[in-house]
């Protein structure tokens, strides 16, 4: 059974905080790109409800994400907690959009290439380190 319940619009967490501000800088820095995050050649989902099932064991497959794929939206979906983060890519040949889980390696090398200084995954919490 999935649960697709929202928070409430009030549900503020470091979390879905970086989130955000990832999603609204995307447009103002240069484009990054698939491969920039470590990510060409993953099997990505349909972009239709730009979301993953929960608690399923396969998703349904669109194919894999090019190298040279743009991210373009980043979102955040369920615990807001642990949230799994999905961005959206945009492949410059044909527009057609492709969706992967960002996991924190992806997210620490998306933050560097932003300049943004924020800590993702257990490993850094445990280190003390984050991104400068």
């Amino acid at each position: 059974m999935t649960h697709r319940h929202q928070p409430a619009a009030t549900t503020h967490t470091v979390e879905l905080d970086q989130v955000l501000v990832i999603e609204s800088r995307l447009g103002t820095h240069a484009p990054v790109t698939a491969a920039a995050l470590g990510l060409d050649g993953l099997p990505a989902i349909p972009p239709s409800a730009f979301s993953i099932p929960l608690f399923e064991t396969r998703t349904p497959s669109a194919g894999t994400l090019g190298p040279r794929a743009v991210l373009r939206h980043v979102k955040a979906q369920g615990s807001p907690e642990y949230p799994y983060v999905l961005g959206q890519f945009e492949d410059p040949v044909n527009g057609g959009a492709r969706v992967v889980e960002l996991h924190s390696q992806a997210l620490h090398r998306l933050c560097v290439a932003m300049g943004l200084s924020q800590c993702w995954g257990t490993d850094a919490v445990l280190t003390g380190s984050s991104i400068r």
